[in-house]
Formats: C-alpha cells, sequence, structure tokens
C-alpha cells in the first residue's frame, strides 16, 4: 500500500511540474532589444539585438515553483588548420551561427568581422515567472526598477512580456 501511495504522489508531481511548465513556454520580449523562446522540450534560445549588434544563446531550461533555471549549452566550429608539415588539425571554437560547422582560417576571419557573438550578453541563470512575465533576478532580488531605453531615452519596465499581450 505504501509503495502504490509513493508511486501515486510521484505521478501527482511529475503532472504538476509538466503543468506549471507548460504555462511558462511561449515567446518573451523585453524594451531592451532582448527575446525569449522557452520551448515545450525544455530548450531556450534568447536573442538580443541592437543595429548591428548581437548576441544569441541556446540551452535547456527547467522550472522549479515559480522559478525559471536556465542551463547555457555552447555551439561549437570545428577549426580546420594546415600545418606548415602539410598535416591537418582541428580545434574547437566558439560558433558565430546557431549550427555547428567545419570552418577554414579563412572563413574564421571573415565571420570575426561579424558583430554577432553567441554569449556575448549574458542571460541571467535564473528567472521568475509571475503573472505572465519573466524578471531577471540581480543579488537575490527581483529586478522591477524601470530602466532607460537606450535608443529612446525613455524609462521602461525591465521584465520579459509574453508575446500573446500587447507591445
Amino acid at each position: 500500500m505504501q509503495i502504490c501511495t509513493i508511486g501515486l504522489l510521484l505521478i501527482l508531481t511529475f503532472t504538476f511540474n509538466l503543468f506549471g511548465q507548460s504555462k511558462v513556454v511561449g515567446h518573451y520580449w523585453n524594451h531592451f532589444f532582448s527575446e525569449i523562446q522557452l520551448n515545450a522540450d525544455s530548450t531556450f534560445e534568447y536573442n538580443w539585438h541592437l543595429d548591428l549588434h548581437g548576441s544569441w544563446t541556446k540551452g535547456t531550461w527547467r522550472s522549479r515553483g515559480d522559478t525559471i533555471y536556465f542551463h547555457v549549452v555552447p555551439i561549437y566550429d570545428t577549426l580546420s588548420i594546415i600545418k606548415n608539415n602539410g598535416m591537418s588539425a582541428d580545434s574547437i571554437i566558439l560558433s558565430k551561427y546557431s549550427n555547428p560547422r567545419r570552418i577554414t582560417p579563412q572563413q574564421l576571419t571573415e565571420v570575426t568581422l561579424q558583430s554577432i557573438e553567441q554569449n556575448r550578453i549574458v542571460l541571467s541563470e535564473k528567472m521568475v515567472f509571475k503573472e505572465n512575465k519573466l524578471y531577471e533576478i540581480k543579488d537575490g532580488r527581483l529586478v522591477t526598477e524601470k530602466r532607460i531605453v537606450i535608443k529612446r531615452g525613455s524609462e521602461s519596465d525591465p521584465w520579459y512580456f509574453k508575446s500573446e499581450e500587447q507591445h
């Protein structure tokens, strides 16, 4: 009887976590040129773009209560180099693209000129989901004070809005 009770408790806990997680799934944006896509398969993509500069990050996420935890999974390219002795050698470098590739030193030079980089703007390790918004946590506290938007010079709310809400 005790094993059945434990099993039922585990199933209910698992179902509750899935239900809670499904409320969080979606696309979020903020007034500071950032977007987060939380997918149902527990993966995420974070993007930040301002003029010709940008940053992106991919990884996995999980929720515990109202807190969302992010785990960044870096993506690497394989850099193929031909040494002076004619032998080839491979090295891995942080990719500028969201899919890993094999590149040459010449392609690396071309890629280096771009202003979009992986993990250039760091995503918070955890956020709080509250009222269909994502709040960053800084020094153990929710970030709720308005901040100045660079391009507009006016203050805006710092949290991420779910896309169903009006911009």
